[in-house]
């Protein structure tokens, strides 16, 4: 009698459905791994494994706070951003509230976020693939009023060469939120 062991079955990134062997699946055992107790006769003997992994997903929320007096909705509706993943690809919610993405640039209005009772706005892109992803408010000025500071994660932020604040974030399958203050004056 042999014992077939599959001590390693974790792939970064990816959760494990399942791990079959020889057909049946099999949990892990108490040494993390798959086992299978098999019987090798003068014929030989294969043993099949079969592991099926589903890509580990997150929520990533980006929140938007606004300091400044006098600031209308119209006033708001001039801020812009985007949200890419590490491929380059951009993140935007279709009619639906379905997370999509295109290799073309789509630039999110502030209005498309939720208002939040204590004036925060925020926009969660649910289950989306864990990963890197680069959250660019592309549009931060409104007319008649000085942007004093941009914070991204608490930190002050310039703009870069493309007129944009920019934050690079990780997300895990616990989620990220990524918190962005702009104060007026």
């Amino acid at each position: 009698s042999y014992t077939v062991k599959e001590t390693q079955a974790n792939i970064e990134g990816y959760d494990i459905e399942y791990v079959k062997m020889d057909g049946k699946e099999v949990s892990e055992g108490t040494d993390k791994a798959y086992t299978s107790n098999t019987v090798l006769t003068k014929n030989g003997k294969t043993v099949t494994i079969e592991d099926a992994y589903k890509v580990q997903t997150g929520d990533l929320t980006i929140k938007k706070t606004i300091d400044g007096e006098n600031i209308t909705d119209e006033d708001l509706e001039v801020l812009k951003f985007t949200v890419q993943n590490e491929a380059g690809e951009y993140l935007y919610k279709d009619s639906t509230g379905a997370v999509k993405t295109d290799k073309n640039k789509h630039e999110i209005a502030l209005g498309e976020f939720d208002k939040n009772n204590d004036g925060t706005y925020t926009l969660t892109f649910e289950d989306i693939e864990v990963g890197k992803y680069t959250v660019k408010e592309t549009q931060a000025n409104i007319e008649g009023y000085e942007l004093e500071y941009v914070k991204m994660n608490g930190q002050e932020v310039s703009e870069g060469a493309d007129k944009a604040c920019t934050s690079n974030t990780v997300l895990t399958k616990d989620g990220k939120e990524v918190t962005i203050e702009d104060k007026y004056k």
